[in-house]
């Protein structure tokens, strides 16, 4: 969930109410460099050792820049904080509400040479491009 999260607060800007995760946990440091870690801490220094970023990191963030392009590919709007993480409320009886949250909303979409369609869009991160969890 951590890793979504993080996908979505780089694609959209946050995550459901406003959530962040602007960082995944790093790879771990040597001996070394938590010693080095322990002295500028104590010295008043920065910290400059926080370890690299894992492959699934790495492949998040270019999951982001294949979303961004395929975004623009079919002319959809997103805009962080505007349409995105859109939360609607809908009373289905007197005692009960509905609600949901959409990832994009309201926005089109143009594919190929077709008039522009509303859509609402529900972004998803897999490490399984195979998976069917989610589908009907």
């Amino acid at each position: 969930m951590l890793k979504g999260k993080y996908f979505e607060t780089l694609f959209l800007g946050s995550g459901r109410d406003g959530e962040m995760t602007l960082d995944l946990p790093r790879k771990k440091l040597t001996k070394r460099q938590e010693q080095e870690n322990i002295i500028a801490e104590f010295e008043g220094k920065p910290i400059l050792n926080k370890g690299g970023e894992t492959i699934d990191q790495e492949r998040i963030r270019e999951q982001v820049l294949r979303g961004e392009q395929r975004a623009r590919e079919l002319k959809i709007d997103i805009i962080k904080n505007g349409n995105t993480q859109v939360k609607i409320l809908k009373k289905f009886s007197n005692n009960i509400m509905l609600s949901c949250n959409i990832d994009i909303f309201p926005t089109s979409v143009t594919i190929g040479n077709s008039k522009p369609s509303l859509a609402i869009i529900d972004i998803k991160l897999t490490s399984d491009l195979n998976a069917k969890a989610g589908y009907t």
